[in-house]
């Protein structure tokens, strides 16, 4: 039979949910991916560059994860509240199905919101 195409993004279809651990890896290489996309950028910059290593990698350290924030907001929908990544769609549950505790997940949410 043929695959019809669903208008709605993954992320509505409720009835398919993965087990605990299934978007785990999956999440840990959306991060590895993003986070080597700041890397790649910082090294554009001819500024830092010109940093001793060692200042370049307490940048990167201590503002990775905050960029990585904003730029994962640029694919956010605020109507689903879901993450929007070209065909995958992320929700909060995904990331609580992936361990993510809700003392994380809340404030990520409201952030994004």
């Amino acid at each position: 039979p043929l695959a019809v195409a669903s208008p709605e993004p993954d992320c509505l279809a409720e009835d398919v949910l993965p087990d605990v651990f299934s978007m785990l890896p999956h999440f840990a290489d959306l991060s590895t991916f993003m986070i080597q996309q700041v890397i790649n950028f910082a090294k554009e910059i001819p500024a830092f560059r010109s940093l001793p290593i060692d200042d370049q990698i307490s940048l990167l350290k201590g503002a990775t994860l905050d960029i990585c924030q904003i730029q994962f907001n640029t694919v956010f929908n605020e109507e689903t509240n879901a993450w929007e990544c070209g065909q995958h769609c992320y929700t909060i549950q995904d990331g609580a199905l992936a361990g993510f505790q809700q003392i994380y997940l809340e404030p990520l949410l409201k952030f994004h919101i």
